[in-house]
């Protein structure tokens, strides 16, 4: 699997923020993105997940143009990602450990079938994280918006992970609490 942007531009009100940058990450290989805050780095991270327009360049998963593609078609394509926001933007805190746990898996057997959600293959998907991630957590009904900081970032960590897509994109991954 290759992870690859070329010449990326990102403007946001009037500015650029993201000016003529080019990576290529392949597989195996781990890739840190380092600089002071506010200086671009979340904004590509954005626009190579799909998660914003991208001025000029290219973004491509094994030599698949996915410059203007959905998230999900770049999710599909092989890319998972853990916001660096764990509170507000990788998470609904209003949701049940369940329903975050599930999220991207909602329309795939065993959690949905013939496009109907089975609530009780959604809980024990999410036990099993749960389990397999050490997420101290009273239940998995528990709303998520009343974890600590740690076990929310490890109930991201495990939907994600469990995707098992070849490129995973963390943002602040070392960061708990927000």
């Amino acid at each position: 699997m290759k992870l690859e942007a070329k010449g990326l531009r990102v403007e946001q009100h009037g500015r650029r923020v993201v000016d003529d940058v080019s990576l290529q990450v392949s597989g195996g290989e781990i890739v840190g993105i380092a600089g002071v805050a506010g200086n671009g780095q979340s904004e590509l991270i954005e626009a190579l997940m799909g998660l914003i327009p991208i001025a000029a360049g290219t973004v491509s998963l094994d030599e698949r143009d996915v410059t203007r593609k959905s998230v999900a078609a770049h999710r599909a394509g092989g890319l998972s990602y853990i916001a660096e926001d764990r509170a507000r933007t990788a998470t609904a805190a209003a949701a049940s450990a369940t329903d975050n746990l599930v999220m991207g898996f909602h329309r795939t057997p065993p959690i949905a079938v013939k496009g109907l959600l089975r609530p009780k293959a959604m809980r024990a998907w999410a036990r099993g994280l749960i389990a397999r991630f050490d997420i101290k957590i009273a239940s998995e009904d528990t709303l998520v918006g009343k974890l600590s900081g740690g076990n929310l970032q490890k109930v991201v960590t495990a939907r994600e992970l469990a995707h098992n897509a070849p490129v995973l994109i963390a943002e602040q991954p070392t960061r708990g609490w927000m």
